[in-house]
């Protein structure tokens, strides 16, 4: 995944859970998968 893809849902608050440290922006694991699985088409 593009780093600007993830920065472009954040800011339209729509991507997975996140977590900003700082400058830094962290992304649990299971929060992404669970985002995923939510997030399916098929």
């Amino acid at each position: 995944m593009p780093e600007r893809t993830l920065e472009d849902w954040r800011l339209m608050q729509t991507g997975p859970p996140y977590i900003k440290l700082g400058r830094l922006v962290r992304y649990d694991v299971q929060d992404v998968l669970t985002w995923v699985h939510e997030h399916r088409h098929g």
